[in-house]
């Protein structure tokens, strides 16, 4: 699970709007959805 967590917040790094707006809504993330670090990537 850290590793999706990581490379999602490298991609947010490059690009925030387009990569949190994937990450909201893809079911791909559905099993780190509820995890704390998730939320705070998605929320910045």
């Amino acid at each position: 699970m850290d590793g999706v967590i990581q490379n999602l917040e490298r991609a947010i790094n490059l690009n925030p709007d387009k990569y949190r707006e994937i990450a909201k809504t893809d079911s791909d993330f559905d099993k780190v959805r509820s995890h704390s670090q998730f939320q705070a990537l998605i929320e910045e």
